[in-house]
């Protein structure tokens, strides 16, 4: 959550319906459900899946699979014929009431030429790596210490969607839950484990790079479960498997609790029961957090950029690295100063400029990959490229590359570089 916080992702976390659709399907799989309950679980699966398609596809979906599939698999006596009327009319009624609002999904997946934003790629990605679930946050003053190594790699390019420490505490109480709370934890443990499985995505990943599998001349990665599901319909709408640890955060809630339950119910001293909750809810908190302090960027616009708007000689603006989502919502932003055209600007959803005349683009900033005619920046209409610093891997090395192809920057602080580019006649245009 932390994670997707740090994005901006703020519709993904409208969570507060999932534990009530959970809670439905346990009672009427449980107890002698009533028609109240029915109508509560659909209410709760329509307001979950209303507020954010991926929370249809990354909790809904996993939490009916593997907590109905289990009882299907291996406690089928319970499946008796007024619990599957009771399952069918919550999914009716919730499924009714979400038809006009996901039919335009449902024909746009199936339509002959799909839009751009159903077109995007990034299963792999945006998808976590088993390394994940004990990857304690390397970005706070404790973490970067006391964490491992191999969590930079994990978590340094993907803890928006790869964050998923489990956490020692909340392992250690799901596991006296298990062990002694059997029957009842089974279930949710079945969906806890099929949710990580899934949130791997199509392919194997480690140390956030996809491994490759070798036989003798043959090459290949491996394919995971979700690689032939991501394929369905609906299914197929979204791209970041990571996020299917958001169920597994809610499994994992309720096992700890119940792991916490066994523990405190044998401690009969009112006081001792109480401070050892809060030792264990401050120590949980303490290994779960993300980013210590909290992140603060400065909405300070540089005074040298809103001079870039009154200038007349240019007449567009490259930013580099043009494929950092977030460095290209950092474009925007300086946008709302410079009042200049841009290269292949985004907000959600990649640019339909062709990303390989970006990269060529780009080269001929960089002068990498034999690229070093800067006319090319000219022809295009690019008269000033801003690198954002924030976004690159080796700061200074790269600047330095820059330079020598399009001299000193204009303009140099700690989040930025502006280079001007020289309009220049390329020799193919002087030969025309």
């Amino acid at each position: 959550v932390q994670g997707h916080i740090s994005g901006g992702h703020i519709g993904i976390l409208t969570l507060y319906a999932l534990p009530i659709y959970a809670l439905c399907l346990w009672r009427i799989m449980n107890v002698e459900a009533r028609r109240r309950t029915i109508l509560i679980g659909a209410a709760a699966l329509w307001i979950t899946a209303l507020g954010n398609l991926d929370l249809m596809l990354y909790t809904l979906f996993p939490l009916t699979l593997f907590y109905l599939g289990y009882y299907a698999l291996f406690r089928r006596i319970e499946l008796r014929r007024a619990v599957l009327i009771k399952l069918v009319r919550l999914f009716i009624i919730g499924g009714v009431a979400l038809i006009p609002f996901f039919a335009p999904l449902f024909f746009a997946l199936i339509a002959p030429i799909k839009t751009a934003d159903l077109q995007e790629t990034g299963w792999v990605r945006y998808s976590a790596d088993p390394l994940s679930f004990v990857s304690p946050s390397p970005f706070t003053p404790w973490g970067a210490r006391l964490a491992p190594d191999y969590t930079r790699a994990v978590l340094g390019t993907n803890s928006i969607e790869g964050s998923a420490y489990s956490g020692v505490i909340a392992i250690l109480l799901s596991l006296i839950g298990i062990a002694v709370v059997r029957k009842a934890a089974l279930p949710w443990l079945s969906v806890a484990i099929g949710a990580m499985i899934f949130s791997l995505g199509p392919l194997l990943k480690w140390g956030d790079q996809p491994v490759i599998y070798t036989l003798g001349e043959y090459k290949s990665y491996v394919l995971l479960p979700w690689a032939w599901l991501q394929h369905l319909p609906v299914l197929s709408a979204s791209r970041t498997p990571g996020r299917f640890n958001l169920t597994t955060g809610l499994m994992l809630a309720l096992l700890a609790s119940m792991g916490a339950s066994v523990v405190l119910r044998r401690i009969t001293v009112r006081g001792v029961r109480i401070g050892l909750c809060a030792v264990l809810l401050i120590g949980i908190l303490f290994e779960y957090q993300l980013f210590f302090p909290a992140q603060m960027v400065s909405a300070a616009i540089a005074p040298y950029i809103y001079t870039l708007a009154d200038r007349s000689d240019v007449r567009a603006v490259f930013d580099v690295p043009w494929d950092d989502p977030l460095a290209a919502k950092d474009a925007l932003y300086l946008q709302i100063a410079h009042h200049k055209p841009l290269i292949a600007g985004y907000v959600a959803r990649a640019t339909p400029v062709d990303p390989a005349k970006l990269n060529v683009l780009q080269s001929a900033v960089m002068g990498t990959a034999s690229i070093r005619d800067t006319a090319l920046l000219s022809e295009q209409g690019i008269d000033m490229v801003i690198v954002h610093l924030a976004y690159l891997k080796n700061v200074e090395t790269t600047l330095n590359q820059i330079a020598q192809q399009l001299g000193s920057p204009a303009y140099r602080d700690d989040r930025l570089a502006i280079f001007n580019v020289a309009r220049t006649v390329s020799a193919a245009q002087t030969v025309h």
